[in-house]
């Protein structure tokens, strides 16, 4: 959209043979006029131009909300309420048209002209058109990002709300591997102080002790990978092992409801491109 939006203005400025062309909002950044999209598109700071203009739709903006529009013949001129440039400016008009939505002013077209400029009634008429195209297209872009957060927010409430559902479970799967690690540490310690303590025994323990400590690790990253709050990542993975994992949270929460638990996977699955984490909440 945003590219969509700079084309928009590239073709209007052209057509109008504009030397900038841009749309300002209105209430975003403690209420001062911020440049959300223009052409030519600017790099690196404020120039004395942008800010002049970002001065003089300050003290236009009690008129631009009530659906009136501005024109400056040149921006360089002293203007009431508006600080003098420090440096000197070419001359330059200025139109400030009010962008409505559902007759809500929400932002400002802008459009500079190296001359003093005469605006026929019929053009801006036209303009006034395109504007509302554009505002809508710019409360909608503001609108999807803020519906995209509060899923977001929404997704990761739910993981949490889950999860503290499953704590007990996680709890007694936890204590499972810990108990099985301590139970082999003592059983070591025992063997070692034989004389000559059996090396196989000893082998076979310590592979026990670290089987059950990556069991235990992979509980722990399991539940922190749900709980994290993190932006939505389309990755290819796979399904079944997805699924696996899940298993092994829930299964012994399925026995202590008096229930078993039993997973069929299926053969050749292809890899899926989704979220894990919003699969793993969902299973």
């Amino acid at each position: 959209l945003d590219a969509q939006m700079v084309s928009s203005l590239e073709r209007l400025g052209v057509a109008l043979g504009t030397d900038d062309c841009a749309v300002w909002a209105l209430r975003w950044h403690n209420d001062r006029p911020r440049r959300v999209s223009g052409w030519p598109e600017r790099a690196g700071g404020p120039t004395p131009a942008s800010l002049r203009e970002e001065a003089i739709l300050t003290w236009a903006r009690p008129r631009l909300e009530h659906g009136q529009e501005v024109q400056i013949d040149n921006i360089a001129d002293p203007v009431p309420h508006v600080p003098v440039p420090s440096e000197p400016l070419e001359a330059a008009s200025l139109l400030l048209l009010p962008l409505r939505v559902d007759g809500e002013v929400i932002g400002v077209l802008s459009l500079r002209h190296a001359f003093s400029q005469d605006w026929p009634v019929h053009v801006l008429g036209d303009l006034r058109t395109i504007g509302e195209i554009i505002a809508t297209a710019f409360v909608r872009k503001r609108t999807d990002a803020s519906m995209r957060q509060q899923l977001e927010t929404l997704a990761h409430v739910n993981r949490v709300a889950s999860l503290g559902e499953l704590a007990a479970s996680i709890a007694h799967e936890l204590n499972q591997p810990l108990a099985a690690i301590l139970s082999n540490a003592e059983a070591a310690q025992q063997l070692l102080t034989m004389s000559d303590p059996p090396m196989d025994e000893l082998r076979a323990i310590v592979d026990d002790v670290i089987a059950d400590d990556e069991r235990a690790g992979g509980i722990i990253r399991n539940m922190r990978s749900m709980l994290r709050k993190h932006h939505i990542e389309a990755t290819p993975i796979d399904v079944n092992a997805v699924a696996t994992e899940i298993t092994s949270l829930v299964a012994h929460d399925a026995r202590l409801r008096g229930g078993a638990l039993e997973i069929a996977l299926g053969v050749d699955v292809p890899t899926a491109t989704i979220d894990a984490t919003q699969l793993k909440q969902v299973l």
